[in-house]
């Protein structure tokens, strides 16, 4: 986050917006927005990058006008739409410094993981991948 921050020039993300099939874990998302601490927002389309694809390649055979797909379907795929069963908004519950206490060990944890490729031994093949 704090590299997404820096490359597109804001001092704090507010809000986080997801879609694709990990954001279907409800779970996943709650710990996205303890770890982050801003709201996680999921559209009640889970697909919308494979939606846009479709739109863009309609748009392309001049199957639907660019209007059309940037006016119609405004709002459609909102995750405040009305009476949507999965569009859903995740906030913070945990408070700040349990967080930071959280964020500290897990990167004390990477850190420490750098280390582990050199127990291997120079001259043992690789394990293998199936």
């Amino acid at each position: 986050m704090d590299a997404m921050q820096k490359d597109a020039h804001f001092s704090q993300i507010q809000l986080l917006k997801v879609d694709g099939g990990a954001s279907n874990n409800n779970l996943l998302m709650q710990m996205q927005a303890d770890a982050l601490q801003i709201p996680v927002e999921r559209p009640s389309h889970l697909e919308t990058t494979s939606l846009g694809a479709a739109f863009a390649a309609g748009i392309g055979i001049g199957f639907w006008s660019k209007e059309w797909v940037l006016n119609a379907n405004k709002g459609a795929f909102d995750s405040k739409q009305a009476g949507s069963s999965k569009g859903q908004t995740w906030q913070p519950n945990v408070d700040k410094d349990t967080n930071s206490s959280q964020y500290a060990k897990w990167k004390k944890a990477v850190a420490l993981s750098y280390d582990l490729a050199d127990l291997a031994e120079p001259d043992q093949a690789p394990l293998p991948t199936s």
